[in-house]
């Protein structure tokens, strides 16, 4: 007798793919979190060393500057985290459609 599944319409996926989804989340979060580029200058004039860190990922979307007195405004934040939160998403769920595939044709080969 084969085993069937009850769909009641909401999203389900098996726990190993949300496993590995939570995995892939925090990698691209680190990735987004930790400066791509850093750079070091010394201003001739004050003799301050002003450094540049650049954030973001796919996108370099962030530029710190360290040492001048202004700081990024709220709204670079929030474009920087829309810029490169769509295609983190995107790429998250092609990762669920992948993995919950593989698990069905698995599930099919093994009845």
């Amino acid at each position: 007798m084969a085993h069937e599944t009850k769909s009641n319409g909401r999203f389900q996926i098996h726990l190993s793919t949300a496993i590995v989804m939570m995995f892939a989340a925090g990698g691209m979060i680190w990735a987004n979190a930790v400066p791509k580029q850093t750079k070091s200058y010394v201003d001739p004039i004050t003799n301050k060393t002003l450094t540049t860190k650049i954030y973001g990922w796919p996108i370099w979307t962030m530029i710190q500057w360290e040492g001048y007195s202004n700081n990024p405004e709220q709204g670079s934040f929030l474009v920087s985290g829309i810029i490169n939160g769509i295609p983190c998403v995107m790429l998250l769920y092609i990762l669920a459609g992948i993995l919950e595939r593989r698990i069905q044709n698995d599930n099919k080969s093994g009845e």
